[in-house]
C-alpha cells in the first residue's frame, strides 16, 4: 500500500539510496546531503520537522517553512518520493528556484507523469 507520510526514520535508508542518486544527475535535496544524512539519520529527521515550525531559518537561511510529506511503499518500506508544500516564499531564492511546491521522485520507482501524480493526491 503506498501511503503519504511524515518524513521517517523508518524509510531513511531507502530515502538516501534514491538521494544519491538525484546528487549524481546534479539534484540536490535543500536540506541535507546523502552524506550528513548517514552521518545523522536522526538530525535529519528533526530538521524536516523544524521546516514546519517557527525555528525553519535555523536550517539554512534560504529554505522557506513548509511541509514535507514522503510517498512510501509500506509493505516494501520504500521511499517513492516527496513533495514539499511551501506556506510562503519567505526569500529570493525560494521565489526564483523553489516556488510554493517542490516535489522528488525515487529515480528507481518513478517516472515522467509521478510528479503530477504527487501533485493531485497532495491537492486532494
Amino acid at each position: 500500500m503506498k501511503k503519504f507520510i511524515i518524513p521517517s526514520i523508518e524509510y531513511i535508508s531507502s530515502y538516501i539510496e534514491a538521494l544519491k542518486i538525484c546528487e549524481d544527475e546534479g539534484f540536490l535535496d535543500f536540506i541535507s546531503t546523502s552524506e550528513e544524512i548517514e552521518e545523522n539519520p536522526e538530525e535529519f529527521i528533526k530538521k524536516i520537522s523544524l521546516l514546519d515550525s517557527s525555528k525553519c531559518i535555523q536550517i539554512k537561511d534560504f529554505i522557506s517553512p513548509s511541509k514535507r510529506f514522503w510517498l512510501v511503499d509500506m509493505e516494501k518500506k520504500e521511499y517513492i518520493g516527496h513533495i514539499s508544500i511551501r506556506y510562503n516564499l519567505s526569500n529570493d531564492y525560494m521565489k526564483k528556484f523553489g516556488g510554493h511546491i517542490g516535489y522528488m521522485v525515487n529515480p528507481n520507482i518513478g517516472n515522467k507523469a509521478m510528479g503530477l501524480n504527487f501533485l493531485n493526491m497532495v491537492l486532494k
